[in-house]
């Protein structure tokens, strides 16, 4: 049995229709003040099925596509931003998540978030937790050193987090 995560009614009769990309739910709910003919259908779309998820994740920060899935070159143009390509055989292609990987995404006006609910959206198995912890890290360290003309045209060196210049 399937559930709708998104499904605003309770109790429904649910209906459900695998479709190429993604897992269509097709509810009916009984009359309201918005029904036709004493039926109201509404569509919802849900996760794709874990099989139809091109994206595994590894603990090493490196990502697997697939590239005879039918859903490459959108996850390829999603990926560019923020992955690095590290091999490209014929089968499987090998990104990588770097610091100036996530540097670039930063400066291209991605967030943390964006990119995390992306992986959770596509992966085929659960993000690994260091995903996670690393991604939103290295967006956090974006932005925070910053380097300034001075008033004598010298160039110092701004820091976001005073403790962070300290240390440094």
């Amino acid at each position: 049995m399937f559930v709708c995560e998104q499904a605003p009614f309770w109790p429904a009769l649910v209906a459900w229709r695998l479709r190429r990309s993604h897992l269509q739910c097709l509810a009916i709910f009984p009359p309201s003040r918005n029904w036709i003919g004493g039926i109201l259908i509404r569509v919802f779309l849900c996760l794709p099925l874990a099989e139809d998820r091109p994206l595994i994740l590894q603990g090493d920060l490196t990502l697997i596509l697939e590239t005879a899935h039918p859903r490459f070159v959108e996850m390829r143009d999603w990926l560019l931003p923020f992955a690095e390509l590290v091999k490209s055989p014929e089968h499987l292609h090998t990104y990588r998540i770097t610091p100036i990987s996530i540097w670039n995404a930063a400066a291209a006006g991605l967030s943390s978030g964006e990119v995390l609910d992306f992986l959770e959206r596509e992966s085929r198995y659960p993000v690994p937790d260091n995903f996670r912890t690393e991604v939103r890290t290295w967006f956090e360290r974006c932005g925070l050193f910053r380097l300034c003309k001075g008033p004598e045209g010298k160039l110092h060196l701004e820091c976001r987090e005073p403790k962070v210049l300290k240390e440094l």
